[in-house]
């Protein structure tokens, strides 16, 4: 059968600013509610466990998220690719990415299944086998859920229907994870995870029409394997670590404790990955249409706004590790406190590295973000095999650390050198400087749990103060935070009507 060059429709309609808008909305809240449910899971399975059996489901979970990553970011957002060029081949192009995700994931599913033993060997805990060869089951129900989540449906800019399988699978999760743990203990939550999908595709599974028209494999493995390679190189930065202190010490609690620490210091890089999606597209444009001093303003405007919010955050987080610990997880995992404070400022400097990622991928250079965070990785990987045995949980977050400021650092340098800025230097010295009163009044006063959120309050207070008193803070950005907290309110219930143009 001839293959017919890809096309744009002439019967398919372009999204109109309306369904963007309500689109946003619906993911926005979907992705509020994956978010949730993750750690609502993660929380509740720390205290229920306790931190052996939850070392145990941290380590596993790890290593079925990196395997996910290959199905989860490659073939759907090539079908989503081209199924926005061309609406009217949205059959064939499905079936064409039906058959590379599945088959792809069958084998890996039996290849990790068959080195479940030697894996478990290496990080030193023979008991993993099963769990591990358990988790592949997990691998086909969710590839093909993502295909249709975040391929098929979002190439046809059904954003509803997208949203949906979301929440659907979201709220399963939690149900079936929190649930079946009560019976089968940690073996539970992995068939939670093998259910969840299994559930959310019973709201978004269609069946393509079988009308003869075959789309070719090449362009979708071709734009598939950068997008594959990044993510979980990106994936095993954030997680290396927590294999290393399995491997490397003793103390099965302590993979326990590091997998908490994980899920409190990814709080500011999961609140900042909206920020890195809107760059892409945003740099892509400006830098299609050669307009080098606005791409140059665009970078310095979002990466400082990034910075403001990052820097506090962050900080406040370090400086009160021990009463987040025990707010979330309970008093078993004080010993964590100490790694905790460590290793937000390590995945700070992660969460740069990945909006400067998107800016040099916006830029057309997606192969060089890449290579960065497989450098990132080594000196993560290096560093752990010398620290965590000196230092133990504390020479895991030093390592992240190490890692993600190597790649934030040549990220940096790139796209400083593409564009001539990132930051203004004026405003990096007054943003570090403010930030010094921050982290010694939230160090200083010794807040209770109950007292933590007027320590929150206080602090902010006085970095808006300083800054402002500095001159970081002037009018145009209170004016644009307002702009832009108005601009998410539906109409009716704004305080000052705008020009909707």
């Amino acid at each position: 059968m001839k293959v017919v060059p890809l096309r744009r429709s002439r019967t398919s309609q372009p999204a109109t600013a309306m369904s963007l808008g309500q689109g946003t909305l619906y993911l926005t809240i979907a992705s509020l509610l994956f978010i949730a449910s993750g750690y609502i899971i993660h929380v509740w399975l720390g205290q229920y466990l306790g931190p052996e059996a939850y070392g145990v489901y941290g380590v596993v979970i790890q290593v079925m998220t990196a395997l996910n990553m290959i199905h989860y970011v490659g073939v759907p957002q090539a079908v989503s690719k081209y199924i926005a060029q061309d609406e009217s081949r949205a059959d064939a192009i499905l079936k064409s990415g039906f058959v590379l995700q599945v088959g792809s994931t069958l084998g890996i599913a039996l290849l990790f299944f068959l080195l479940a033993q030697p894996i478990a060997r290496v990080l030193n805990d023979p008991s993993l086998t099963p769990y591990i060869r358990t988790s592949t089951l997990v691998l086909v129900p969710y590839s093909v859920m993502t295909l249709y989540m975040t391929g098929y449906y979002n190439g046809l800019h059904q954003f509803k229907r997208q949203a949906l399988m979301n929440i659907v699978y979201s709220a399963a999760k939690t149900i079936s994870v929190i649930g079946l743990v009560y019976v089968f203990h940690v073996y539970g939550a992995i068939i939670g995870f093998i259910v969840s999908p299994i559930v959310g595709l019973l709201v978004g599974v269609r069946l393509p029409r079988f009308t003869g028209e075959r789309f070719p494999y090449r362009p979708l493995i071709r734009f598939s394997l950068p997008l594959i390679l990044f993510s979980v190189l990106s994936t095993l930065q954030l997680s290396a670590d927590l294999f290393f202190v399995k491997a490397l010490l003793p103390d099965a609690a302590d993979s326990g404790y590091y997998t908490a620490n994980q899920n409190i210091a990814r709080i500011p890089y999961f609140a900042f990955t909206g920020a890195a999606f809107v760059l892409l597209p945003s740099i892509s444009r400006s830098v299609s249409r050669d307009r080098v001093e606005q791409t140059r303003e665009l970078i310095r405007r979002s990466m400082r706004y990034v910075l403001l919010l990052l820097v506090p955050s962050t900080l406040l987080i370090s400086a009160t590790s021990a009463q987040i610990l025990q707010i979330l997880y309970g008093d078993d995992y004080a010993p964590a406190a100490e790694s905790l404070s460590l290793l937000v400022v390590g995945l700070g400097f992660v969460t740069v590295f990945g909006l400067l990622s998107n800016i040099l991928s916006g830029a057309g250079r997606p192969r060089l973000p890449m290579m960065l965070a497989g450098l990132g990785l080594l000196i993560t990987a290096l560093s752990c095999t010398v620290l965590v045995p000196w230092l133990g949980l504390t020479g895991a977050a030093l390592a992240t650390a190490l890692g993600g400021l190597f790649s934030m650092a040549a990220a940096a340098l790139a796209v400083y050198r593409q564009f001539r800025g990132i930051v203004p230097i004026r405003s990096l010295l007054r943003i570090a400087i403010t930030a010094v009163p921050t982290y010694l009044l939230a160090t200083s006063i010794p807040a209770t749990i109950l007292l933590l959120p007027i320590l929150y309050g206080a602090s902010l207070a006085v970095y808006l103060l300083v800054l402002t008193a500095v001159g970081e803070l002037r009018q145009q950005d209170w004016r644009w935070a307002q702009d832009t907290l108005l601009a998410r309110l539906p109409r009716g219930t704004r305080f000052t009507p705008r020009d909707p143009r």
